[in-house]
């Protein structure tokens, strides 16, 4: 394999560092070592104190460490070099590492998203499940779902392995079958029938971390956005005033209701007929984040603008409503605590079913259409055509291969540069 290397820090760390990963090719860093740092030998996993070198002039100071193969990262032999952030330095140090790889002969290539995991994939240090543990571990800010994650990344393996080997249990014995001629269906389909329970199981289960959602509360001037904010984010961090027009600029607060993460947003009057330049700035920024968020608060005076998800009236201690048996709209008050219960109870429902039709597709159960295959399957049993049902459990087998480079490429395309 050719060697892959890339600068993986970005523009603003104080640290610059370059990965190298040598492929098939770890003779040769000894050669990178002694060119760029006139050093003869490093102690492997080891952070070793270099001077970096340039037509026989320091440039650089820092950091290197050798990650001999295979007990490194991509089970390759591996350089890590830690420097300062200056990118001439380190395109200076990319053109030595390219020269030395040019005079050899050798091809080699920039590392791009995800190259490296895709390299300790291919030389099997790694399996799916690892890199779907990384991906969250890299993504994810909850600390509490990490470990989480990890617990359930743990048992969905030893679950998926036995599905695998089902699998493989039963189109041995369905070819078995077709060869001895057995008339045995009954206990094929049996066997089939249960086999496509576990594997929808597994789908329904292989939920992603929940993200954060982006909820906006919306509505015409001095409805009682910024005292439903202050509520909801359970002090006074928008400023409540009679007079119209008191928010002009976007107000926002990370919250959480019950195990979901919430960024809420209180935004500016939506007076789309206004002449107030000033007010026009705030009402344009409002729509930029409605078109950003996954739920909208609308909290209305007479008739809805927007197609939102929750529609409240608000002062219903100073508008006199009657009746309040109208399903489509929250009625609520913000001075008296009235209905907001409800509100919050409303957006988790929401939230949930968001994430029930937007589950990440980067997880491979989905990528894969397995739940098709497995729809299949239910409706050739019926058919009672044997051949079928093996063929289509093969095509799932094959999709459920957890060497599938596929499969992988969909998920790498998450990762950074240097991952």
């Amino acid at each position: 394999m050719k060697p892959i290397f890339a600068i993986i820090s970005s523009k603003y760390s104080c640290f610059g560092i370059i990965r190298i990963s040598m492929g098939n090719y770890g003779y040769l860093v000894k050669n990178i070592i002694k060119s760029l740092t006139k050093k003869k030998y490093i102690f492997p996993r080891y952070a070793s104190k270099i001077f970096i070198y340039y037509k026989k002039k320091i440039i650089d100071d820092g950091i290197l460490i050798y990650y001999p193969e295979p007990n490194s990262y991509t089970g390759e032999s591996c350089l890590e070099f830690f420097l300062h952030n200056n990118h001439i330095i380190l395109d200076k140090i990319v053109k030595i590492i390219k020269n030395i790889l040019k005079k050899k002969k050798i091809n080699f290539f920039l590392g791009k998203r995800g190259e490296f995991t895709f390299r300790s994939f291919i030389n099997r240090k790694i399996d799916i499940f690892n890199v779907e543990k990384i991906y969250e571990k890299i993504t994810n800010t909850n600390r509490k779902d990490i470990i989480n994650y990890s617990l359930r990344n743990k048992k969905k393996r030893e679950f998926f392995i036995k599905i695998v080997k089902k699998i493989d249990n039963l189109i041995i014995y369905i070819e078995n079958s077709i060869i001895k001629n057995n008339n045995n269906f009954k206990t094929i389909k049996k066997k089939t029938l249960n086999l496509s329970k576990k594997m929808k199981y597994i789908i329904k289960n292989n939920i992603s971390f929940k993200k954060r959602l982006n909820v906006s509360i919306i509505g015409e001037s001095n409805v009682g956005k910024s005292a439903l904010f202050n509520k909801l984010v359970k002090k006074d961090r928008s400023i409540v005033y009679n007079k119209k027009g008191t928010t002009r600029d976007i107000i926002s607060e990370n919250i959480k209701i019950k195990d979901i993460d919430i960024k809420l947003f209180d935004t500016a009057g939506l007076n789309l007929n206004t002449k107030n330049k000033v007010e026009e700035i705030g009402i344009k920024k409002t729509i930029k984040i409605i078109k950003k968020s996954d739920i909208l608060l609308e909290i209305i005076s007479k008739k809805p603008k927007f197609k939102s998800d929750i529609i409240i009236k608000n002062k219903i201690d100073k508008n006199k409503i009657k009746k309040y048996d109208d399903k489509k709209f929250f009625y609520i008050s913000t001075k008296f605590n009235i209905g907001l219960k409800k509100i919050s109870k409303e957006i988790f429902k929401i939230s949930n079913n968001i994430f029930k039709k937007k589950q990440d597709k980067l997880f491979f159960f989905y990528n894969l259409d397995i739940s098709k295959e497995i729809n299949k399957l239910n409706k050739i049993i019926k058919i009672n055509d044997v051949s079928i049902i093996l063929s289509i459990l093969k095509t799932i087998k094959n999709k459920l291969d957890t060497k599938n480079k596929n499969m992988l490429v969909l998920m790498l395309k998450k990762f950074c540069i240097g991952k």
